[in-house]
């Protein structure tokens, strides 16, 4: 069932619009990742959807209008933005009692417990926020953001600036919200995150989606089956050769002087017969690897989810 719609959603600032016409459709129960850059609106997108930000077209969430409905949305949302204050004095279960308190959950002691198993925070309890670790503090966010059962989970960014190990803990504990039945809305410019969480991705660049679909879907679109890296600075007009054979879906130079060539079939031998035309290329290194998620960004972006 669709829980989320965006039909033609625009939003400007001044005359420049930031979002650009975008349609999504966000099924009830899943994982739904909205990846790119930073700097392309995700987290406009967000601020819209949950009603903090205007908008032009139709959002609708629960199959109601978001600008006329938003009172009775808001409690069915929990919401983690990428910057989130907390009160740096308190302790992390006064922090977890107060934010129940406000949401007058009943029995509230025994839903922050539950959240204190959940979120393995019993020995954090007595520390203030100000001192958490950044992993520490973003496990205590996810509590507070679903501290009162929301149906939805928008997470912006959910593992920026954490070291690996922290990463994956947070990773497990979004699954294990999903596997109670959330619908979980991320955005993230983590290539592994979204491979590793989302059951459908889009693409977003420059204000706009660019592809929607689960992962088998995106690579099915594309035809891509292989990518070949040819390990050295060519010529453009060479590039151009290479963009020119009929197995190729899109070549781009990455920063160290690698080619990247999407392929919908076995080219490595017509890309290396092509190659040893010159004589400066005979002995390329050339080399074939699956293609991933960063892969076919570029492709429907032209851009690399590292790019600033």
């Amino acid at each position: 069932m669709e829980v989320v719609k965006l039909e033609n959603v625009v939003k400007r600032y001044g005359n420049q619009p930031v979002i650009n016409g975008i349609n999504l459709s966000i099924n009830q129960g899943e994982i739904f990742g909205i990846l790119g850059p930073n700097g392309v609106g995700k987290t406009t997108t967000i601020e819209m959807i949950i009603g903090i930000r205007s908008y032009e077209g139709s959002i609708k969430v629960f199959g109601e209008e978001v600008r006329n409905h938003f009172d009775s949305i808001k409690r069915r949302l929990g919401i983690s933005l990428q910057i989130t204050s907390l009160f740096p004095n308190l302790s992390v279960e006064e922090t977890l009692n107060y934010f129940a308190i406000l949401y007058d959950i009943p029995d509230y002691k025994k839903r922050v417990k539950q959240l204190i198993d959940d979120f393995n925070l019993s020995e954090l309890l007595k520390q203030k926020t100000k001192s958490l670790s950044g992993g520490q503090r973003q496990r205590l966010i996810i509590a507070l953001t679903v501290i009162h059962d929301p149906e939805i989970i928008f997470l912006d960014e959910p593992s920026t600036g954490l070291d690996p190990d922290v990463r994956n803990h947070i990773w497990g504990y979004i699954k294990k919200l999903h596997e109670k039945g959330k619908t979980i809305i991320l955005t993230t410019h983590y290539m592994e995150e979204a491979h590793v969480l989302c059951n459908r991705i889009a693409f977003m660049n420059q204000g706009k989606i660019q592809a929607t679909g689960s992962e088998e879907e995106l690579f099915k679109i594309s035809k891509v089956v292989e990518k070949i890296l040819i390990r050295r600075n060519l010529e453009e007009d060479l590039i151009n050769s290479i963009r020119a054979l009929d197995s190729c879906v899109s070549a781009y130079q990455d920063f160290h002087g690698v080619i990247a060539l999407f392929s919908e079939k076995d080219s490595i031998g017509r890309v290396k017969q092509l190659l040893s035309q010159f004589t400066n290329y005979q002995n390329v290194d050339c080399s074939i690897e699956p293609p991933n998620l960063n892969d076919l960004f570029i492709m429907y972006t032209g851009r690399r989810l590292d790019d600033k």
